[in-house]
């Protein structure tokens, strides 16, 4: 492909939160999951470079995790960022909390040269320390096997029993490597607040609680993440990773609950994580993370 049909490159970044703000234990969907739709639309993308302008072309059905492009290695070359121990795209100023996307069009653009040095992670492992399955096990490589986006989002049948109690209170996604890593840094609240693309997403989207979601009715599910990627993995699984993050919440009181919808649902996975969480819940014991309520 010659310099005149190069993909186009553009970030598209989400609301950063505050550094100072105050985390809350129900918060455990990722951020990334309440702004995918509002980037995937045909219109925002051709606004971009101006309707009637280009020819682009892409499936009606695109997601952003789903390309055949090389997205990280091919916008680490265009001189976007510098590719993390943490497997994401960081840039210098603006950290790794944005989208990628790639345009292919006809239009001639200015190519822009990659710095001739980018500055990296350094000595710095904070991501792969916090990480809380050990996924990040060497530099700058993953083991999706491991990763709480993998097993809440990818997997479809029983996540591993070992991995079950260090996913902590995680139902969607996990942004753990990201929160921790220094050049996230800066706060960006106030100018994404105005940004016509994103804005702040309900509460009861970002901040659900547990023994309310484990109760709701599949229509519950469709009206409550119908505009998120959380309807995605479907009512069964969101179910299933709510199980787990109720056994690994440490509130008994919830026992009574867990127990009737054992009896109650006939989905064999969903009751499966449920017994689990029941089982674990039954024989808590001191001394771990999820120690504290994490279901009001």
């Amino acid at each position: 492909m010659d310099k005149g049909r190069s993909p186009w490159r553009n970030a598209l970044f989400g609301e950063r939160r505050s550094s100072g703000e105050k985390k809350k234990p129900t918060k455990n969907i990722a951020r990334c999951a309440i702004y995918y739709k509002k980037i995937l639309r045909e219109e925002t993308l051709v606004a971009m470079l101006g309707e009637g302008t280009t020819t682009i072309f892409f499936q009606r059905n695109l997601r952003s995790w789903q390309s055949l492009l090389l997205t990280r290695l091919e916008d680490k070359a265009s001189g976007l960022g510098f590719v993390g121990k943490n497997t994401m795209l960081i840039h210098p100023r603006l950290g790794s909390g944005f989208f990628l996307g790639e345009i292919l069009t006809t239009v001639s653009l200015p190519v822009d040269l990659p710095p001739k040095k980018m500055v990296g992670c350094g000595k710095c492992k904070r991501c792969q320390v916090a990480c809380p399955t050990g996924a990040l096990d060497e530099d700058y490589r993953m083991d999706a096997r491991k990763c709480i986006s993998y097993l809440t989002i990818e997997l479809k049948g029983s996540i591993p029993i070992e991995l079950r109690p260090l996913m902590r209170n995680k139902i969607y996604g996990c942004d753990i490597c990201q929160q921790v890593c220094p050049w996230n840094k800066f706060d960006w609240q106030e100018s994404f607040g105005k940004s016509p693309l994103f804005g702040s997403p309900d509460a009861e989207v970002t901040t659900p609680k547990l023994v309310e979601l484990i109760q709701m009715s599949e229509e519950d599910f469709r009206k409550r993440f119908e505009k998120t990627a959380v309807q995605r993995i479907g009512y069964s699984r969101l179910l299933r990773n709510v199980a787990v993050a109720l056994g690994n919440s440490g509130d008994v009181s919830v026992l009574p609950i867990l127990k009737k919808l054992v009896v109650s649902l006939q989905d064999s996975l969903v009751v499966e994580h449920l017994e689990w969480a029941i089982n674990r819940l039954e024989n808590c014991f001191e001394g771990e993370w999820n120690s504290k309520s994490v279901t009001s």
